[in-house]
């Protein structure tokens, strides 16, 4: 047991939060081993039964890092410093009241660690970490293949879907203010299960097009090509033309876990959620070559 979940489990009680500090401290002590941490939370901590900055804010010191802290509620920001403070004298905190949104958009630094709130019953692993995984991973597949892109490829991960989608209109407003042309918006937000396909919002030329490529699916039996409904964050997404795509993973099992204090790390599959990250790459690679009609 490392010196910051020891030092959690002295501070918190809460059985599912003792849970999720041992997914972590295990990702980090096994397999990232940072030796420096820029750590960002986002939802601050201040005490009680199952804040998590207990556990960021140990580690964070103890690796001679940085933490920033935001929280929209101004209370909470005031409680913060005097939670951190008194913890963890040594650290090197900063604290801000307002939109983590547009923290983190203007956040000049380079964090190797994030906190996003989840639901609260469990980390959300498969809702929706098992997305941001998986859009990642889009990424780091071409960087492996020296893959060029003809267009701007980006990944986001969008804020307060559960309860009000800010991170997703706030996306929408500032691709606007900036007259960025969207041609093509790809989601995961249905579990990290097994690739089934993907459901399609767009004109029926695309949507021919887009049929056009099923046989290069069809053999790893990820083909279900559908119209309908994609994802409720680039839902608010528009531009002159564009089409929008929501994985379509197997849907089995999805509700054994949504929003249940089961949606923990160890319940997802590693190979299946990698399958589900080289479709979406897939899919990003033939919308990148060949564009829209």
């Amino acid at each position: 047991m490392s010196k910051s979940l020891n030092f959690f489990k002295q501070h918190i009680d809460n059985p599912i939060r003792i849970k999720q500090a041992e997914t972590l401290d295990s990702a980090l002590n096994e397999h990232f081993k940072f030796d420096y941490v820029e750590c960002i939370e986002t939802g601050c901590s201040y005490g009680g039964y199952d804040d998590f900055g207990t556990y960021l804010g140990f580690y964070t010191q103890e690796k001679k890092g940085k933490l920033s802290t935001v929280d929209i509620v101004p209370e909470s920001v005031e409680k913060s410093k005097s939670f951190y403070k008194t913890l963890f004298p040594e650290l090197d905190v900063t604290f801000c009241a307002g939109d983590s949104v547009e923290f983190l958009n203007s956040y000049s630094g380079q964090p190797n660690l994030v906190h996003l709130d989840s639901w609260d019953l469990a980390d959300g692993s498969h809702d929706d970490g098992a997305g941001c995984v998986q859009s990642m991973s889009v990424l780091e597949i071409f960087k492996k293949l020296n893959y060029k892109p003809k267009n701007t490829i980006r990944v986001v991960l969008f804020m307060n879907e559960e309860n009000g989608g800010r991170g997703a209109n706030k996306y929408e407003e500032l691709s606007k203010t900036n007259a960025e042309n969207h041609i093509f918006a790809l989601e995961s937000d249905s579990g990290g299960f097994s690739p089934r396909g993907f459901s399609f919002e767009c004109d029926e030329a695309n949507f021919q097009k887009v049929n056009s490529w099923k046989y290069l699916f069809e053999p790893y039996l990820i083909h279900s090509f559908v119209k309908g409904g994609t994802g409720s964050d680039i839902n608010p997404l528009t531009s002159g033309k564009i089409v929008k795509a929501g994985l379509k993973p197997d849907s089995q099992r999805y509700f054994d876990y949504h929003h249940a204090a089961n949606d923990t790390f160890d319940a997802v599959n590693k190979r299946e959620l990698e399958l589900g990250a080289a479709t979406m790459a897939s899919l990003v690679y033939l919308f990148d070559q060949y564009g829209i009609d």
